[in-house]
C-alpha cells in the first residue's frame, strides 16, 4: 500500500477518534458546570454537600486526566499502526539507549523511525510534546489534569482545563492533517 494512502486511512481514523474524544469533552464539561442554588438550599446539609462537591472535583480532576491518557494514547497507537503498515506487518519495537536512566519518548522514537517514508516537517509546529508531558506528570505524579497543566505550564499558563483540552485536541488534529510522505513532498 502506498504511504499516502495509509497515512489517509490512519488521519481518517485519527479524526474520527478526535470527534468522540470531543464529545466526551463537551459531556463533561455540561455535568460539571456549577449549578446556582437558593440561599434556602444552602443552608440545608451544608457539610454533606460540601463533602459531595469536593469529590465532584477530584473525579471531575480524574476524568479530564483520562481524556488526556486517552488522546496520548491515540497519537502513539496511530503512529504504531502507520509504522506497521508501512513496514510490512512489522510491529514497532521502542529502544533504550545505553547510557539514558529512561527511554526516549515513544512518539519521538516512533517519528524519527518512520522519516525514512514519512516526513513531519509540516507537523513540527503542532509538536505535541506538551502531551507527552502532561501525560507523564499525570501517570508518574497525581492522576489530575489541573496538577499537570500547573506543573508543565506553570501558575500562569492554561487557566482551567476547559481551555486547555481543546488546544490539545486541535493540537493533534493538525499534526496528524500535516504528516505527508517523502514522495508526495519530493514531487
Amino acid at each position: 500500500m502506498e504511504a499516502i494512502n495509509v497515512i489517509q486511512d490512519v488521519v481518517g481514523k485519527v479524526n474520527e477518534e478526535l470527534r468522540i474524544l470531543r464529545e466526551d469533552f463537551d459531556v463533561l464539561v455540561k455535568k460539571t458546570e456549577k449549578r446556582k442554588t437558593s440561599k434556602l438550599f444552602k443552608g440545608i446539609q451544608f457539610e454533606f454537600y460540601l463533602e459531595k462537591w469536593n469529590l465532584s472535583k477530584k473525579e471531575k480532576q480524574a476524568r479530564y486526566a483520562n481524556l488526556t491518557v486517552q488522546l496520548y494514547a491515540l497519537v502513539e497507537q496511530s503512529l504504531k499502526d502507520l509504522y506497521r503498515e508501512l513496514h510490512n506487518g512489522t510491529e514497532f519495537v521502542p529502544k533504550k539507549p545505553k547510557g539514558l536512566k529512561k527511554p526516549e519518548n515513544i512518539i519521538v522514537q516512533l517519528q524519527n523511525a518512520l522519516s525514512s517514508r514519512i516526513n513531519f516537517e509540516f507537523a513540527t509546529p503542532y509538536n505535541i510534546k506538551d502531551l507527552a508531558d502532561l501525560r507523564n506528570e499525570i501517570l508518574h505524579k497525581e492522576y489530575s489534569l489541573k496538577t499537570a497543566r500547573e506543573k508543565v505550564f506553570g501558575k500562569n499558563g492554561y487557566k482551567n482545563n476547559k481551555t486547555l483540552f481543546p488546544d490539545l485536541l486541535e493540537t493533534v488534529e493538525e499534526y496528524f492533517n500535516n504528516i505527508q510522505p517523502k514522495e508526495a513532498v519530493a514531487s
